[in-house]
């Protein structure tokens, strides 16, 4: 199999990358904070032996910063913290919705039987008065895909770092990676930074509330 180095559009062709060799690891240690790399935690060493394994130039791989890490139970805590807003803010716009009905039923049927003929040009959509719909809470399911193997996740891992390509040249890379059962290693995200975590709770609220 071809050897391949990690940075920016490789980092891409990871995704599919078989994992590394399976090591002896202790239980995954809470999230730790961003540092240099002078002491490394059991997921830092599993994710830097996977680097190592398909780089092109191995002996050329200089890392350069590790962390935040977040582990798998941040992670979902954090997906049940999105489906709950989710579900919340979609309660408050039935109930909202429920005080406009209780108010003057027939004209709130009327409005809603325009509005989905404008919108799905449907034609013959009564406006009689009906039942008030009961609340239906939104699909758990999470708008990012990433989430997808969430449930397997041990700890997440940032890594930034750099090596030789296969032409030699001098590239940087920064991405996160997932730390799974018996030390499966995959790509998770890249273009990291320290504030990866915090940037990409943001970026997952704003799509999960769509």
């Amino acid at each position: 199999m071809q050897r391949i180095f990690l940075p920016a559009c490789l980092l891409i062709a990871l995704g599919c990358s078989p994992s590394a060799t399976p090591q002896p690891k202790a239980d995954a240690p809470p999230a730790q904070p961003a540092h240099d790399g002078d002491a490394l935690t059991a997921d830092e060493k599993v994710v830097k032996a996977f680097i190592l394994d398909n780089a092109d130039d191995p002996k050329s791989v200089e890392f350069a910063r590790w962390g935040p890490n977040v582990s798998g139970e941040q992670l979902r805590a954090l997906i049940k913290q999105l489906q709950d807003n989710r579900e919340a803010a979609e309660r408050a716009k039935w109930e909202e919705g429920k005080k406009l009905y209780d108010a003057d039923p027939a004209k709130w049927w009327e409005e809603k039987a325009k509005w989905e003929a404008a919108v799905a040009k449907v034609d013959g959509l009564s406006p009689e008065p009906r039942p008030y719909p009961d609340f239906v809470a939104p699909s758990r399911a999470v708008v990012p895909p990433v989430f997808s193997d969430a449930g397997e996740i041990d700890m997440l891992v940032r890594v930034r770092f750099r090596g030789n390509n296969r032409i030699g040249a001098k590239v940087l890379a920064d991405a996160v990676f997932s730390v799974k059962k018996h030390n499966k290693v995959t790509l998770w995200t890249v273009n990291s930074g320290d504030d990866w975590w915090e940037a990409q709770k943001t970026l997952w609220a704003s799509m999960s509330a769509r």
